[in-house]
């Protein structure tokens, strides 16, 4: 089981990567080895979270916000957005530091952590494809995507390493098209495959109907090495563009 969960991941780091070879690449956000890295976040609600008054509700999301921008203007927070829908996976954090604990005590600063609203589940996260941008203002208001996470499937466990190789190099060449033809903004695994049940994210254009579309035709899903959760989902505009 050891060896083929690790055929699994070598064979998904070769199909999330990008062939310099083929398309240019564009900047990515991570410059070497030795800068800060990405480190993709999960917001869920707090499993029997208390429940405040109306007036607390509105302080604490206040706080939340206004921790928000600052964590944005000391150079912490790349990204951030709520998902519209309604259940317990509330948002996300796109954070640039060093390590896992350097994000984990930024997340104690958000007063609905504290309040126990809300709990970080943190990844480490290589973009394969697409760049991150800093607008100079939120005052261009906010733009809507849609996201699709990529879990592991029931086959995972079972696939042998060819059968997991060719699914991957379908899933690369899928989402290769997919971002040349503008339909995705930026992708790509977790640096903890083999101790999570994630294993990546793509961020797209259009509504859930249509992501669950682009998840379904992905040959990963088809092959049931992976599943796709899908979350319309919204963030700053000029965050993500050519």
């Amino acid at each position: 089981m050891k060896r083929i969960l690790i055929a699994c991941l070598l064979a998904l780091l070769t199909a999330l990567s990008v062939a310099q070879s083929t398309t240019p690449k564009p900047k990515s956000p991570v410059a070497s080895a030795s800068a800060p890295k990405l480190f993709f976040v999960f917001l869920n609600r707090a499993p029997n979270a208390p429940s405040y008054s109306k007036e607390k509700s509105e302080e604490i999301q206040a706080g939340h916000m206004a921790n928000i921008k600052r964590l944005y203007g000391e150079g912490k927070l790349e990204v951030a957005g709520p998902f519209m829908d309604d259940t317990p996976l509330r948002g996300i954090f796109i954070f640039k530091a060093a390590s896992v604990n350097e994000v984990k005590e930024w997340i104690a600063t958000d007063p609905a952590v504290k309040a126990g609203r809300l709990v970080g589940d943190v990844h480490p996260w290589t973009p394969a494809k697409g760049e991150i941008h800093h607008p100079a203002s939120d005052a261009a208001g906010m733009e809507n995507f849609v996201m699709i996470i990529y879990h592991w499937g029931d086959k995972a466990k079972t696939a042998k390493p060819e059968e997991m190789q060719a699914a991957f190099q379908g899933h690369k060449k899928y989402q290769l098209e997919l971002f040349d033809a503008g339909k995705t903004e930026i992708g790509g695994p977790f640096g903890d495959l083999m101790a999570a049940d994630y294993v990546g994210v793509v961020i797209a254009h259009g509504n859930k109907e249509e992501g669950e579309k682009l998840a379904a035709a992905d040959p990963v899903v088809q092959a049931g090495i992976a599943r796709a959760e899908v979350h319309e989902w919204i963030t700053a505009k000029g965050v993500f563009h050519r």
